[in-house]
């Protein structure tokens, strides 16, 4: 059951060390002291492909995520109480209003369409003669 600890303490602490962002050949040197650091990486690569420690590292990084993730919704709340804040100064709440626009896509520029036109004119003399005009 990927959100149980692993019966194996030691595979627990090893993929509680990958979770939270070490990589392999450390997280395998933390927990089994007495491993050669030469063959900590094969050793560490061969924990990282049984499935109960996979199951259990997407489990753990998911909960990480999940506690750790600043989220847009988190951003615009924070913009808003600011922006809606009568004791903090008029140039906080205006840059707070100006962020949270430009968050939601109301001070992106207007876009134009340009269209041109081009002409050729035929001169006795000269051949083709192009001109553009905007």
């Amino acid at each position: 059951m990927e959100n149980m600890p692993l019966a194996n303490t030691s595979h627990e602490r090893f993929a509680q060390n990958i979770a939270s962002g070490m990589p392999a050949k450390e997280a395998y040197l933390d927990v089994f002291k007495n491993c050669k650091k030469r063959s900590a990486q094969k050793s560490a690569s061969r924990l990282l492909h049984r499935p109960e420690i996979v199951e259990r590292l997407a489990f753990l990084k998911k909960k990480n995520a999940d506690i750790s993730m600043w989220d847009r919704a988190d951003s615009m709340e924070i913009l808003r109480s600011i922006a809606e804040n009568e004791e903090k100064r008029d140039c906080d709440r205006i840059n707070a209003v100006n962020i949270l626009n430009q968050m939601c896509g109301y001070s992106e520029p207007k876009q134009t369409q340009v269209t041109t036109t081009i002409f050729q004119f035929i001169s006795p003399d000269r051949g083709i003669k192009e001109e553009s005009h905007e």
